[in-house]
């Protein structure tokens, strides 16, 4: 009788790496971006992956300043992932906007597999708000609907917006909420992927909010969104990219903000999916290394330490002077 042996020592590391990233060592923020070189395209002649649009909003009565630091990084991750990238659509009106997304659902995608729209705004439950009104969400969806080219392809759409003016607090337990949503329940949306930076009703965090922090770096959900493309998208689907987007999220950031009601509070990203088949790159493409992402590898590590300390240590200490001996060397 043979018997399948087990790399255990792989099998931790890998673990480690995805739910752990322990690789955060001394952080060291440095004034000069870079971005490591490309690896040669080995698939340079194969039809793209896909169109990506992206639709970024800034200028509103509160200005929504850093957002081009997430546009460049979607940039980066759906380039390396072979996608014809669309990035210049700043501060459109809703018509503007309207008039793009009918535009490109009229575009033949026949030889596409999949298609992705990105949306970096402010936004409210069911809406997003354009640079003058707002639009409904089912609108943008709708757009495409009957796009025949796309019949029976991902439709991916992300979300980086608010979705309510509520925060969340976080508690210690291994439960999450699911996503009421706002997709109507009809065939038409068959296909559809929605990925939201937070569940409904809920902030979504910026670090132009952080205290003391001049400089403004992105969003903290688009920052581990891409850094999980890059660790994972040669090995694992989309799905299981989004699960670990939502535990990294939900357990390395807290929010470190100037007004004390929004202080301290945790962020559950979430997503709905009405995929009919798999999404998978099978595309290993280069991590994006610039002053911005070290500034987050700062944040995961000192936001695990911070709900240590607020959140779980007062459960610890119901349960006992073992574990909580435990976390303070966890802490230290």
């Amino acid at each position: 009788m043979s018997s399948d042996r087990v790399d255990v020592g792989g099998l931790t590391q890998r673990l480690s790496e995805i739910f752990y990233d322990q690789a955060l060592g001394d952080i060291s923020i440095s004034v000069n971006d870079e971005i490591l070189p490309k690896t040669e395209d080995p698939l340079k002649e194969e039809s793209k992956y896909g169109d990506c649009y992206i639709f970024d909003y800034q200028d509103f009565e509160n200005p929504r300043p850093g957002s081009e630091k997430d546009v460049v990084r979607l940039e980066h991750d759906f380039c390396e992932l072979n996608f014809n990238v669309y990035s210049d659509y700043l501060d459109l009106t809703k018509q503007q906007t309207l008039d793009v997304l009918k535009m490109a659902a009229k575009k033949d995608h026949t030889r596409s597999k999949c298609f992705v729209c990105c949306f970096l705004t402010h936004g409210a439950p069911g809406k997003l708000l354009m640079h003058d009104k707002y639009i409904k969400i089912d609108d943008i969806l709708k757009c495409f609907s009957s796009c025949k080219s796309l019949e029976g392809k991902p439709k991916i759409f992300i979300f980086q917006a608010c979705r309510g003016g509520c925060c969340e607090e976080g508690v210690p337990c291994d439960s999450t909420d699911s996503d009421s949503g706002s997709v109507t329940d009809i065939p038409d949306f068959r296909d559809y992927l929605l990925i939201y930076s937070t569940y409904e009703g809920k902030i979504s965090f910026k670090t132009k909010d952080e205290k003391r922090e001049e400089n403004n770096h992105g969003s903290f959900f688009i920052d581990e969104l891409c850094r999980t493309l890059e660790q994972f998208s040669g090995e694992l689907d989309l799905l299981q990219i989004l699960t670990i987007v939502n535990y990294r999220v939900s357990h390395f950031y807290l929010s470190h903000t100037l007004e004390e009601e929004f202080d301290k509070k945790k962020q559950m990203p979430c997503f709905i999916s009405r995929l009919t088949t798999q999404v998978k790159f099978n595309r290993q493409i280069p991590m994006f290394v610039s002053n911005d992402t070290r500034y987050f590898d700062y944040r995961r590590s000192f936001s695990r330490k911070t709900i240590l300390k607020v959140i779980y240590l007062p459960v610890l200490l119901i349960y006992g002077q073992a574990l909580l001996k435990e976390v303070i060397k966890e802490m230290n």
